[in-house]
């Protein structure tokens, strides 16, 4: 399963008003394919819907910017 060759990668770097950075996480693969499968159906990058999907969570437990005050 591939992505639709009209997504434009850079086009979501300034999206939510701050740089993406890299960072590297570890999945099962059958968490893999499903993120895949999450990413396809929104026609997204896996990046993109690993960021929607926290945003969505974040916004349905009524989370909000707190996140940058606390130390991680």
């Amino acid at each position: 399963m591939g992505f639709p060759a009209v997504i434009d990668k850079r086009a979501e770097r300034e999206k939510y008003g701050e740089t993406k950075k890299q960072k590297q996480f570890m999945l099962t693969e059958s968490a893999s394919h499903i993120l895949d499968r999450l990413a396809f159906d929104r026609r997204v990058t896996r990046s993109e819907a690993i960021e929607q999907l926290i945003r969505e969570e974040a916004e349905r437990r009524e989370l909000s910017d707190d996140w940058k005050q606390e130390s991680v």
